[in-house]
């Protein structure tokens, strides 16, 4: 029971606060208009009911421990045992690093240390910071595992080999839907259980944790979760996201070609006019005119994996402010590039502070969608 209660708060508070997002707005669920409407909302205010589940969990978790009168040896929160523990924690750092160097050996041409320390721009003070969280997330992710799934799974099933089987399994849904992640989450998670069960030491196992996943970002990003350039502009993703998609209220947008397919450029220099329409989906009101923070439509071209292979077209300003749930037409210049071939325009809705400025947030890069739109140049 405790168990489903856990991992029901977790449900909640990754995939139903956030249904509209990920499932109306992003799979394009149908539903009923009102019950659309209150899933909107809430995501709205989502910080409300996210924070009022993790004060719910965290209270489940000490109620849990208070009944069960678990002690603190049980839960491994002990230092007698930690140099004899450290040194069977440190076998595993190096297997892992010793994996580390095979891939890199292996997938040498999609790995460069640049996609960490250059793209990211990372300082040696922001890697030390980066380091310090990962290890208390790592003692607080091994608390999770091993204090809680652990110890209830061995209630239930009193075999180690199998509690540590489901509770590894439990622990890897939770990565749900980056499966890659999962998979190695549940394999690491199956190591730490062991390495708990033999010392019951919950500091050493959170530091391997928190050390592993520090070399996960380094060393795999490239090559085993799946990193890649961000539509090209330079900025690296690791790809070690949990539960859905993530957006920002303040950033959303509903776009829809109303045009005609195929469309092809002429075969002059001139450009071509791509009518679009736009739907504010955020909580801000729109302008191109007033404000510090000014919005437009924009454009450029990208390939079939999505890769931008043009410089961004020009901003497009909206005739009036647009209010949350207002929309407009706008009929965008589209310059496809000089060569001929098929090209795929995505427009999208950016931020900026004036029209010359060179710092512009793309909508998608908040979450918000985009449109794909094929041209073809003669």
């Amino acid at each position: 029971m405790e168990l489903l209660v856990f991992f029901g708060i977790l449900v909640s508070y990754w995939w139903i606060v956030s249904f509209w997002f990920w499932g109306v707005y992003l799979l394009e669920i149908p539903l009923p208009a009102g019950l659309s409407a209150f899933f909107y909302k809430l995501w709205l205010v989502k910080n409300i009911p996210r924070g009022f589940l993790i004060a719910l969990l965290l209270c489940s978790i000490v109620l849990s421990f208070y009944i069960r009168r678990i002690s603190l040896r049980e839960m491994g929160i002990r230092t007698d045992n930690i140099w004899v523990s450290g040194r069977e924690c440190l076998v595993v750092i190096f297997i892992i690093l010793v994996a580390a160097s095979a891939l890199i050996l292996i997938y040498r041409q999609n790995f460069s240390i640049e996609n960490y320390f250059v793209k990211q721009q990372e300082t040696r003070r922001e890697l030390l910071s980066d380091l310090v969280l990962g290890l208390i997330s790592g003692i607080a992710q091994q608390f999770l595992l091993q204090c809680f799934f652990l110890q209830r799974t061995l209630k239930i099933f009193r075999n180690p080999a199998t509690a540590i089987f489901f509770s590894s399994a439990i622990f890897s849904s939770l990565h749900i839907p980056n499966i890659r992640l999962m998979i190695v989450t549940f394999i690491f998670g199956t190591m730490c259980s062991v390495l708990f069960l033999r010392n019951r030491n919950i500091f050493t196992v959170g530091i391997t944790h928190g050390l592993a996943q520090q070399i996960l970002r380094i060393f795999f990003a490239s090559v085993f979760v799946s990193g890649s350039y961000y539509n090209g502009r330079g900025n690296y993703e690791y790809n070690l996201r949990v539960g859905p998609p993530k957006a920002y209220p303040e950033y959303l947008a509903e776009l829809k070609y109303e045009g005609t397919l195929p469309v092809t450029t002429g075969a002059s220099a001139g450009g071509i006019l791509i009518p679009v329409s736009v739907t504010n989906k955020s909580t801000k009101m729109w302008s191109s005119t007033d404000g510090y923070q000014l919005v437009f439509a924009s454009y450029h071209f990208v390939d079939q994996e999505g890769q931008i292979i043009s410089e961004d077209g020009p901003l497009t300003p909206f005739s009036k402010p647009i209010g949350p749930g207002d929309s407009e037409t706008v009929n965008l210049m589209v310059t496809a590039p000089s060569k001929s071939g098929n090209y795929l325009a995505e427009v999208d809705i950016v931020h900026t502070k004036s029209p010359e400025s060179k710092k512009l947030t793309w909508f998608k890069r908040r979450g918000s969608k985009t449109i794909l739109i094929p041209i073809t140049a003669p």
